[in-house]
């Protein structure tokens, strides 16, 4: 039986929280409002996807969401630019998640891998940089695009780039500072 990391995490923050609240109880030392009582940290449980990801052999992989139904047939899958990373869209939830190193050779067959959520764009667009920070992909539902009708070009924030679909400043890279080569990151409309 394969218990997904979410459930486990959400059990232990459970227990933790039943037991200091039990505790702080009977020891006569319990200062917590009511209110506050329930009031669990589950920032554990933030960023990690719905999705579990096994691989199979070399390039074949297996999906499976949180209730254990395959939906491996029914996903849009990619290998991203630095080829260790396997990104993936679920249009029934439309949700764009990852697992990290699900290519590298130490990752092993036929083991559950947990995968992370990409930030919600609200565009639909991620932007990746890659080649030591020298390419730039844009990716849609699972799918790269034609990278030939987008180019780059310098805003007046040093902070940001404008991209130009068709000549045409549509998008922006915002707060590029920071910003790591080979993550994904949401697609911005250009502000006017």
């Amino acid at each position: 039986m394969i218990i997904n990391a979410k459930i486990i995490v959400l059990i232990a923050l459970l227990a933790v929280g039943l037991t200091h609240t039990v505790f702080a109880q009977n020891s006569g030392t319990d200062t917590t409002k009511p209110e506050d009582k329930l009031n669990l940290d589950l920032s554990a449980l933030d960023g990690l996807s719905e999705f579990s990801a096994m691989k199979i052999e070399d390039y074949k992989f297996k999906l499976e969401d949180f209730d254990g139904n395959d939906v491996t047939s029914d996903v849009k899958a990619l290998k991203t630019p630095n080829k260790l990373d396997l990104l993936f869209y679920d249009p029934e939830t439309d949700v764009t998640s990852i697992c990290y190193e699900f290519y590298s050779a130490e990752t092993i067959n036929n083991e559950w891998l947990d995968c992370a959520l990409v930030p919600e764009s609200p565009t639909g667009l991620y932007w990746v940089l890659s080649n030591n920070f020298k390419s730039f992909y844009i990716v849609q539902n699972g799918s790269y695009l034609n990278m030939t009708i987008f180019k780059l070009k310098a805003s007046s924030n040093s902070d940001e780039y404008i991209v130009q679909e068709n000549g045409t400043g549509k998008y922006a890279m915002k707060e590029l500072k920071g910003k790591n080569q080979d993550e994904f990151y949401p697609l911005e409309l250009l502000s006017q």
